[in-house]
């Protein structure tokens, strides 16, 4: 069996810049290793971000503020040319192309 995947990644940061925490290693051990069953898998994540053998489809924006460095009562804020949002844009436009979308962030 085999299907079209698409992952989105992260918003706090680019792939390998360590900012996305064990999450940039499961995405990638996940991606590769479904790959290798057949699957087709893209990753969506943030302008810079790189991955060895795995298709990446790269949009620019601000980075989302992570939750960890923030106090329980503190706001939810979404920047203004938010990545996180321009990556979900990107997802609806294309999501007839695959069989399942994850979120990782």
């Amino acid at each position: 069996m085999s299907g079209k995947l698409l992952f989105l990644s992260t918003p706090v940061g680019f792939l390998g810049s360590g900012d996305g925490g064990g999450l940039e290693l499961t995405l990638y051990n996940l991606a590769r290793t479904l790959n290798k069953q057949g699957y087709a898998v893209r990753v969506v994540a943030p302008e810079a971000s790189q991955l060895h053998d795995i298709p990446l489809i790269t949009i620019a924006g601000n980075a989302q503020i992570s939750a960890q460095s923030q106090g329980r009562q503190a706001p939810i804020f979404m920047p203004e040319n938010a990545v996180l949002a321009n990556m979900w844009h990107y997802a609806q436009q294309v999501q007839h192309q695959y069989d399942l979308i994850v979120n990782f962030a």
